[in-house]
């Protein structure tokens, strides 16, 4: 006798998600590799560290480069705290389900938090966390044209940030860039208006698990910085402080710049 498979039931469609994180949630997202996407999320969470935050740094790629970027080795725990200021950031690295519980439905996990900082790998998934502020590098055409696709299926309470990362082009450019992209996903946005166009510096930083932070404040290296603040601004203001962010302590080092030496690997 032929066996008869039971016919399956179809289910209404999902309601749309208008989940919200139980921490203040920032994601650092791009449906391409090679942004400065991961970079931009380092120094955005120590930033705020440095602003007196408790800020979850949750690396969600499978290398978890931002916890090596931090300074974290791999022998440290899985749950790594790095002081920054009077703040601290906690580095951990998790799958994506296992990043979901943190932040939708167990946060207590890592201790109190005052702010997320979520990097993700390069895919669609990264801008379909609700209720999130979601920052998206933008670096070229072709990243521009895969974060379109990418943004279409991001959840109607996210409130998207467009950061600019590759060429630099000018404040007029840039912002019809932006209300190209707007546009073509049908939804407001903001961005930042200058370039975060990273300086070799900040990449020697990074490799080498030190704070851009520390970095002598002057050229490309003092611009990229002040676009990292502009965002830190944004988060802070996501997380419900009221108060102004704190400023950063003055640098050590000599701030004077020579136009031509100091900026010459940018040629």
């Amino acid at each position: 006798m032929t066996a008869q498979p039971l016919s399956t039931r179809s289910t209404a469609a999902a309601p749309p998600v208008a989940a919200v994180p139980k921490v203040p949630t920032v994601v650092l997202t791009a449906w391409k590799g090679g942004v400065w996407k991961t970079s931009i999320a380092v120094a955005l969470a120590e930033r705020l560290a440095l602003a007196g935050l408790r800020v979850g740094l949750l690396a969600t790629d499978a290398q978890q480069d931002a916890r090596a970027r931090l300074g974290v080795q791999p022998s440290d725990p899985d749950v790594a705290r790095v002081e920054r200021g009077e703040g601290v950031v906690v580095a951990v690295g998790l799958s994506g389900p296992q990043a979901a519980d943190v932040l939708y439905r167990t946060p207590r996990r890592l201790g109190p938090l005052d702010l997320a900082v979520v990097d993700t790998a390069p895919s669609r998934r990264g801008m379909r966390l609700p209720g999130t502020l979601v920052v998206v590098p933008v670096f070229d055409a072709d990243s521009a044209r895969n974060n379109v696709a990418a943004l279409l299926a991001a959840p109607a309470n996210c409130r998207i940030v467009l950061v600019k990362t590759g060429s630099k082009l000018s404040a007029s450019d840039w912002s019809r860039e932006v209300d190209v992209i707007a546009e073509a996903v049908d939804r407001p946005m903001q961005f930042v208006p200058r370039s975060l166009r990273a300086h070799a510096s900040v990449a020697e930083a990074h490799a080498e698990g030190r704070s851009v932070w520390t970095l002598p404040r002057r050229g490309a290296v003092k611009s990229y910085l002040e676009g990292v603040e502009v965002l830190a601004e944004a988060a802070w203001r996501h997380a419900g402080r009221e108060e102004s962010l704190p400023d950063l302590p003055d640098s050590d080092e000599d701030e004077v710049f020579i136009p031509g030496w100091d900026d010459a690997d940018d040629e």
